[in-house]
C-alpha cells in the first residue's frame, strides 16, 4: 500500500509543481480532467488524492520511448567502450579528438583512467614486417572485396582490428592506410 501512496504522492507533487510554473496544459496532458485542475487548486483536494489509500493513478510506461532511452544509453555505453579501444590500440589525440569530438584534456583523462602513457608526438615508426604484414591485409581485404576505401568506417574498423592484433599502433596503421589511399594502392 505504502508504494501505491508514493505514486499518489508523485502524481500530485508533479500536478503542484506545474500548476506553480503555469503549466495547466501539462496537468491536462497528464489525464486531469478541467473541473479536477481547478479544484485541486485547494490544498486539502491535492492531500487527499495524495494521501488517498487507494492508488488512483496507473503508472504505464510508453514502449517507444523506454526503448529509445535504452538504446541511446547503450549506444552512449558502446562509443565509451569503443573509445577505450580505440585508445588501447594507440589512436592519436587528434584521431580521438575528431572522430568522437572529445577535447585534448578528455583524451588526456581518458588514457590516464585506462593507466595508458601519455602521447607526445608523432607515432614511432613501424619495423618494415609490420608494415608488410598490415599491406597483406590490407591489399587481402581489398581485393577479396571486404573492404571499400571511401567507406571511412570500414577503414576504421580495418585500423583498429589490425592495430588490436599486431604490434602496431592505431595512428601508424591509419597513416599508412591514408598514404596508400593517397597513391591509389586503395
Amino acid at each position: 500500500m505504502a508504494d501505491r501512496n508514493r505514486i499518489n504522492e508523485a502524481v500530485v507533487a508533479q500536478f503542484c509543481e506545474d500548476m506553480r510554473n503555469g503549466q495547466l496544459h501539462r496537468c491536462s496532458a497528464n489525464g486531469f480532467p478541467d473541473e479536477v485542475i481547478e479544484r485541486m487548486k485547494i490544498p486539502e483536494v491535492a492531500s487527499a488524492l495524495a494521501d488517498a489509500p487507494v492508488q488512483w493513478c496507473l503508472v504505464t510506461p510508453d514502449p517507444h520511448t523506454v526503448a529509445n532511452i535504452v538504446n541511446a544509453a547503450l549506444k552512449g555505453n558502446d562509443e565509451v567502450i569503443l573509445i577505450d579501444r580505440y585508445l588501447r590500440a594507440g589512436a592519436s589525440t587528434e584521431q580521438i579528438s575528431s572522430k568522437f569530438g572529445l577535447t585534448h584534456r578528455e583524451v588526456a583523462m581518458r588514457r590516464q583512467i585506462l593507466g595508458l602513457e601519455g602521447r607526445k608526438g608523432r607515432p614511432a615508426e613501424i619495423k618494415e614486417e609490420e608494415e608488410i604484414l598490415l599491406w597483406q591485409a590490407w591489399s587481402a581485404r581489398l581485393n577479396a572485396g571486404h573492404i571499400n576505401p571511401a567507406n571511412e568506417s570500414e577503414l576504421w574498423r580495418f585500423a583498429l582490428e589490425h592495430a588490436e592484433e599486431h604490434p602496431i599502433s592505431l595512428a601508424s596503421a591509419w597513416a599508412h592506410i591514408q598514404s596508400w589511399i593517397r597513391i591509389g594502392r586503395g
